[in-house]
């Protein structure tokens, strides 16, 4: 093998494209988050770059070829030839590193982990379950500008129960707050989420959110998700109204804007 850097330019891209006739299949969304990177400058460098096998042929690197030629930008990367055919095996095959990893390893603020990043995603995906990529610097720079508030939810979901805590409704949390809900009422309605107790009629919305969080088995999953979380909007607009929910019905829209 020969391993050499190149400046990899969207014509070189395109040619090398034509040498992709045996892998993986073509993720759009990553192609279009990497793009996002390239335009943004900031997409890095690594000893992970492109690679093609004895016969010519591409073995690595397809996404990163298609956001080059997507982005139309000129990016420095590692090129390796004559990679032997059976080396496949031995790539992208280990444990893929999460983004909250990442975070740890560059010493971002320990608030920084696996449950707020799912809500800030949850968030961005305007609370829809898509394929869409998200850049690690997109989300950090999501977090930092709405830290008060995913801190707070995250904290109302700390302790875990199955459909009640998801990032769905933690999200559904940050919405509320940063809609001008108190703090106290977004916090009561979490408690009733969770326990099931009620000690006024009017706080019964809370209760009405926790028998369709729990009866509807596919609440988290495909346009599902969506409907819920309007739901939840309902629910919560209700409860700090002190407005009685007799049934918690589908909603067309949501309640409080999804914070940008």
């Amino acid at each position: 093998m020969q391993t050499i850097t190149m400046e990899v330019t969207p014509a070189i891209a395109t040619e090398w494209l034509k040498k992709n006739s045996a892998n993986r299949l073509l993720k759009d969304e990553q192609v279009k988050a990497l793009a996002r990177a390239m335009k943004a400058n900031r997409f890095y460098s690594t000893h992970q770059g492109i690679a093609f096998y004895e016969d010519g042929t591409l073995a690595d690197g397809q996404h990163r070829l298609h956001a080059i030629v997507q982005s139309q930008t000129t990016q420095k990367l590692l090129v390796t030839m004559n990679l032997p055919k059976d080396a496949i095996a031995a790539i992208d095959v280990g444990a893929k590193r999460g983004m909250h990893d990442v975070m740890k390893i560059l010493d971002y603020p320990e608030w920084m982990t696996r449950d707020p990043i799912a809500i800030a995603r949850a968030l961005m995906s305007k609370l829809i379950n898509t394929r869409e990529a998200h850049l690690f610097h997109d989300v950090v720079d999501y977090m930092n500008r709405h830290a008060d508030s995913i801190r707070f939810a995250n904290e109302l979901t700390i302790t875990k129960r199955r459909r009640l805590t998801h990032a769905v409704v933690a999200a559904s949390y940050v919405c509320a707050y940063e809609a001008g809900e108190s703090k106290a009422k977004i916090r009561r309605f979490a408690e009733i989420l969770a326990s099931g107790e009620i000690s006024a009629k009017h706080e019964n919305s809370a209760i009405r959110a926790r028998e369709y969080l729990l009866t509807s088995g596919a609440a988290f999953s495909g346009v599902d998700r969506l409907d819920t979380a309007k739901r939840l909007h309902r629910a919560l607009w209700a409860f700090c109204r002190e407005e009685p929910l007799a049934k918690l019905q589908a909603q067309s829209e949501f309640k409080y804007p999804i914070p940008e």
